[in-house]
């Protein structure tokens, strides 16, 4: 019968502390920001950004908006330098491995696919981030060889799905809500205080909207 000596026990609680201590969704930039080890990527901690700020774009409703909307709201949040930094873009839903595409109810391997399958991050279960939207996501890449459609994430179900961006007839453009994400870490770099002021404000208004319930969700 094998017995287990004190070395072997300390061994075995160094390997599973370091498993535990490799936390996938880390907190930045004062919980304003989660950085995520796995992908190597930095999302906005409020995941529904546009819905307390529209930055100008016309045609935002509760933080949803059509396909070009979406572009221009991220490079209103670009030309303010959003957290100090101007490279702010849409999820990808490529597969991580190069494989293509994944549609349907599991596709663990994109962006918000790895957020809601790997990380269990849902419209019920938002912690780090906040203000999940109930009305999807669009995402940057479109189906292959199809220039009318988008993917998009639905946060509730988990679904993953191309969209056509806007309408041949009288009918208006699907919208949905936008997740800034950028490449690499972000906690090297302090913030400025023009950026400070203003994401200063944008927690005044999630404390109000946290304090009252947030009406943006019942859309």
């Amino acid at each position: 019968m094998k017995t287990w000596g004190k070395g072997s026990i300390l061994s075995l609680f160094l390997i599973f502390s370091a498993g535990s201590s490799q936390a996938a969704l880390l907190s930045r930039l004062e919980g304003q920001a989660v950085y995520d080890t796995d992908l190597d990527v930095t999302w906005v901690s409020i995941a529904n950004l546009a819905s307390f700020d529209d930055l100008g774009v016309s045609g935002i409703t509760g933080g949803t908006m059509d396909f070009y909307s979406a572009y221009l709201w991220l490079q209103a949040l670009n030309d303010l330098d959003y957290l100090g930094f101007s490279d702010w873009r849409l999820p990808r839903a490529a597969n991580r491995d190069g494989s293509g595409f994944c549609e349907g109810s599991f596709c663990p391997d994109s962006e918000m696919g790895h957020l809601f399958h790997v990380e269990s991050i849902s419209t019920l279960n938002q912690s780090p981030f906040q203000f999940v939207s109930k009305r999807g996501y669009w995402y940057e890449d479109r189906p292959a060889f199809d220039f009318f459609r988008r993917w998009t994430f639905d946060f509730v179900s988990g679904n993953q799905t191309g969209e056509f961006t806007s309408c041949l007839f009288s009918c208006s453009p699907p919208k949905h809500a936008v997740w800034a994400v950028r490449d690499g870490d972000v906690s090297p770099v302090p913030l400025p205080p023009a950026v400070l002021l203003f994401t200063s404000a944008l927690i005044s208004l999630v404390a109000v909207a946290r304090k009252g319930g947030d009406p943006r969700q019942s859309a």
